[in-house]
């Protein structure tokens, strides 16, 4: 975008009071958000994830928090969700690095985790819904969609 000033990631942890994660996971960008990473931060961030678990594991952001390299946390995806919902559901043992950080982290009071649901509103499930009708009444009157697929 042209009225965006953009910086290179290690100028942005330099000066970051938060970090919000909302990037599309790729192969080449697993646990971006890693210790190491938080590591160049200056600031002591807030740290926010509402992509993909995958971009940032537990316990890099449990140790980042210990060691106050973010100053708070908040997450609505998780590394390891499958795992995590067996464990919340059945309380069944699950032995895995992720899910010990994510037990850790529940207790804390400068953290908040949620589930990643935001998209289920009354406002989204309606507009879904009328630009679903949108795109169905624009193909059948032009035998192509509307807001078309991005070919890579």
């Amino acid at each position: 975008h042209d009225f965006v000033n953009y910086i290179s990631p290690e100028k942005g942890f330099d000066k970051a009071d938060a970090i919000i994660c909302s990037m599309n996971l790729t192969d080449k960008n697993v646990n971006y958000f890693n210790y190491n990473k938080l590591k160049q931060c200056k600031k002591k961030p807030v740290f926010i994830n509402v992509a993909r678990g995958e971009l940032s594991f537990a316990y890099d952001l449990k140790k980042a928090l210990d060691e106050e390299l973010i100053s708070a946390l908040a997450l609505d995806v998780f590394n390891e969700e499958g795992n995590l919902a067996d464990f919340l559901r059945s309380g069944k043992k699950i032995d895995s690095q992720e899910i010990r950080a994510i037990k850790n982290l529940r207790s804390r009071t400068n953290v908040i985790l949620t589930p990643h649901n935001s998209f289920n509103t009354q406002e989204s499930v309606q507009r879904k819904s009328e630009q679903t009708v949108q795109q169905i009444q624009y193909f059948l009157a032009n035998q192509e969609f509307y807001w078309k697929v991005p070919q890579e």
